[in-house]
């Protein structure tokens, strides 16, 4: 029978050991479960995958509202033309849904509610997104994006795109899909086509 000294010093030798033991891999571990979310560690950190839009033309950011139309259209104009190929969009039939909406005023606002360059009213800016529609750039990055939808919706027929631009994709669904029996759409649809061939022939550009 071992002496209870001995025994005893055995023991504390034992726990000594095991507390080091503890120490040296419960810790990391312990911090490994923590960075995993484990409990009372961090909420993991959500990462939205996105398409960086193409980088602003420098000093095109804030462009010169005040000059008159045409100059304002020129000025506008490779901002728009950016935009609209990164969307896969005609850039002049973009031009022309800006100038029939709003005549490149970024503050108008229709009776309906609709506002900035393209008109997007509120329940619109809130599917794209687009949190202050009177902010010159957003609006049209918005609506550019919006126009190319449709015009992926209805198989790159555009005038069924700027049809469902004014009218709604419902409505120009239920018509055929066709273009829906309602004449402010039907004339939206006709100014828009025909300004696009004045922007194609001021700034020679091509449809895509």
């Amino acid at each position: 029978m071992a002496e209870p000294h001995a025994s005893h010093s055995r023991l504390w030798f034992a726990g000594t050991v095991m507390a080091a033991f503890v120490v040296a891999v419960g810790l990391p571990l312990g911090l490994a479960w923590h960075n995993l979310g484990g409990p009372h560690g961090p909420e993991p950190i959500a990462i939205e995958a996105r398409t960086p839009p193409p980088p602003d033309k420098p000093g095109k950011a804030h462009l010169p509202w005040d000059l008159p139309l045409a100059e304002r259209q020129a000025e506008l104009w490779p901002v728009v033309q950016s935009l609209s190929e990164h969307e896969g969009m005609d850039p002049a039939l973009v031009m022309a849904v800006v100038h029939v909406e709003s005549r490149f005023e970024p503050k108008a606002v229709s009776e309906r509610g609709a506002r900035g360059l393209m008109q997007i009213d509120r329940r619109t800016a809130r599917h794209l997104g687009l949190r202050n529609p009177m902010d010159p750039m957003a609006n049209l990055k918005a609506g550019i994006r919006y126009l190319s939808r449709l015009r992926k919706l209805f198989r790159g027929d555009d005038v069924l795109a700027l049809a469902a631009y004014n009218a709604g994709p419902t409505r120009v669904r239920e018509a055929g899909p066709a273009m829906p029996d309602i004449p402010e759409t039907r004339e939206f649809v006709q100014q828009v086509l025909a300004e696009a061939k004045n922007f194609r022939s001021q700034f020679r550009a091509t449809g895509s």
